[in-house]
């Protein structure tokens, strides 16, 4: 009986380990699919479809005669020669190019390996890596024929030098978004097209463009006409003769009135008179907290306000709060950088951290300090002086998953106004 028990159990924790990693494949941007050679049969372990192929996508390993169809007939030999590895149970690899169903190319990875635990079984997967490829063959074909092709986007495209952040070029729908003649392009910088709210994420993004090579996000930008605008930007970093560019599209642009109606909009402080005023009637940072929370664009979005001033050879976040829960909270009390959000920002080189549940949390500092103060969900957003995070301030809310992506947009608009009056109480 006790052996049946033990084999039910592994059955049991055989079954959901299956169903988490098929958990994980219908999540992935790849077809992963398993091959009977004996039995000439094929298994796809998911529903991925590659875009522009869609239901057909299987056929690919299927149907030699519909790989032909849409495969390049340059790329077909190197398909073939792939198939027969696998056919003869070794490990293959071939980029093949098809033409989707709207007549526009796609770069196509297909890896096969022999299956270990199946004789006479192959495994591999399915995935479409155009961006990738493009990125390289950008590397190598010159700024000069990548200028040529910004105009085949209809959404706004900008290239600019990575050394001096100065824009080199930008297609036809950049110039009519952002109200630019081509003239202007030369005397234009990254920091002209991002809102003055938005200049505190340009840090962020230029650390995970040296080391990630991208940035993708939500983004507020502003037009020659002083309108402001949020956005999704896809940043890439590519190279041309030894020269740094960055490729900057943008999408899905909507206009943002809260930055005409609220600290923002007015002028280059990003922040009206009158809060500026509150701020420099602040004798302490808690107040200046209290300020901040106050004037947020959101009205009870955040119900608390959490200031971390990190000192990292030390070791210590020294937190200061304003707001419901935050009471009884020692101004200046310390808790460990290591385990801190400070920490977890920095480790993941993040530009902000959206935290939905934090019950749902392993970060030592969520359990020591925001669910006993009733802090369900937050935002935090790190500030650097000479590449050093100094202060993350995060915004706090007893309820469940109030912050997005989209909602946080506007309180960029607070940051300037915020780290005016952090300089009262810098020590």
């Amino acid at each position: 009986m006790s052996q049946k028990n033990n084999k039910n159990t592994v059955t049991g924790v055989r079954q959901k380990a299956e169903e988490l990693i098929y958990t994980y494949m219908n999540v992935a941007s790849a077809l992963f699919w398993r091959i009977d050679i004996i039995g000439h049969k094929i298994k796809y372990f998911n529903n991925y479809m590659v875009p522009g192929l869609g239901a057909e996508t299987g056929l690919l390993l299927k149907d030699m005669e519909y790989s032909r169809k849409v495969i390049l007939e340059d790329d077909f030999p190197g398909f073939q020669a792939f198939m027969d590895a696998v056919k003869r149970q070794k490990s293959a690899s071939v980029l093949v190019r098809v033409k989707t169903q709207n007549s526009t190319l796609k770069w196509l990875r297909i890896s096969g390996y022999p299956d270990p635990c199946r004789t006479a079984c192959c495994f591999g997967s399915i995935s479409e890596d155009t961006e990738l490829i493009n990125g390289m063959l950008a590397c190598k074909s010159g700024a000069s024929s990548i200028k040529n092709r910004l105009n085949l986007f209809d959404t706004p495209v900008f290239l600019a030098r990575f050394s001096d952040r100065k824009i080199v070029a930008a297609n036809k729908a950049a110039l009519a978004c952002f109200h630019y003649t081509v003239d202007d392009i030369s005397l234009l910088g990254l920091e002209d097209l991002f809102s003055v709210a938005g200049h505190p994420q340009l840090h962020g993004i230029y650390e995970s463009l040296i080391f990630e090579h991208k940035w993708n996000g939500n983004i507020l930008l502003e037009c020659k006409n002083k309108t402001h605008f949020s956005g999704q930007a896809a940043i890439r970093a590519i190279c041309d003769s030894g020269e740094n560019l960055l490729w900057i599209s943008i999408r899905n642009l909507k206009k943002e009135q809260f930055l005409e109606d609220h600290p923002g909009g007015q002028d280059k402080t990003s922040c009206k008179k009158t809060v500026l005023r509150k701020i420099g009637r602040t004798k302490n940072l808690q107040e200046l907290l209290s300020v901040i929370l106050e004037n947020q664009p959101l009205p009870n979005l955040a119900d608390a306000l959490l200031c971390s001033r990190v000192d990292i050879p030390q070791n210590r976040v020294s937190v200061y709060g304003s707001g419901s829960g935050f009471d009884g909270l020692t101004p200046g009390s310390t808790h460990p950088y290591v385990g801190s959000v400070a920490e977890n920002i920095l480790n993941f080189k993040l530009s902000h951290l959206i935290v939905k549940e934090t019950s749902e949390s392993i970060k030592p500092i969520d359990w020591a300090l925001f669910i006993p103060m009733g802090v369900r969900s937050y935002y935090a957003k790190p500030f650097y002086e000479n590449n050093t995070l100094h202060t993350v301030l995060i915004f706090c809310s007893s309820k469940s998953d109030m912050f997005d992506e989209e909602n946080i947009l506007p309180y960029q608009a607070l940051l300037p106004a915020f780290l005016k009056g952090l300089e009262k109480f810098k020590n």
